[in-house]
């Protein structure tokens, strides 16, 4: 049984539909993303064009990501609206609630590392990323590196 303060169950209500709607849409949107490069996967087998094989891997990881952190999404979610509703205890609240979020943004920054070769290489050797000519290949890793390099000093 889900226990709920008097005016609790209204708040509860308004927040888990604006949830359940954002959820909704990510999954549609994540929905027509997958059967879109199903069709074109077909498509490109068929009339034997030939795709850029790292493209396509980086293009499949970005997809994958998005899915990944879309289910740790759902994990946190019931864990916040539901698993933690059954329970009285504060600390049991605290572990399925405060705990679970900060776990799942945890994941996700596991995720962006282990799905992008690019994030691993600046995470494991920030220096390799510059080109020999002192510039570097993106204006992200200019802000990264100066965030390490400043940190390092």
């Amino acid at each position: 049984m889900i226990y709920f303060k008097p005016c609790d169950k209204f708040y509860w209500y308004t927040d888990f539909s604006k949830q359940i709607t954002i959820v909704a849409i990510i999954a549609i949107i994540d929905s027509l993303t997958i059967i879109k490069v199903r069709l074109n996967s077909s498509k490109i087998t068929f009339h034997g064009i030939r795709q850029d094989q790292a493209k396509r891997r980086t293009e499949i990881n970005f997809l994958k990501q998005a899915v990944y952190q879309f289910l740790l999404w759902i994990v946190e979610m019931v864990s916040y609206f539901f698993l933690s509703s059954y329970f009285k205890h504060e600390f049991i609240k605290w572990l399925l609630n405060t705990l679970t979020w900060a776990l799942m943004h945890a994941g996700d920054g596991f995720l962006i590392i282990g799905l992008n070769k690019e994030v691993r290489e600046l995470f494991w050797n920030p220096r390799r990323i510059i080109s020999k000519k002192g510039r570097s290949n993106s204006t992200a890793v200019t802000w990264a590196f100066r965030l390490t390099a400043h940190a390092q000093s």
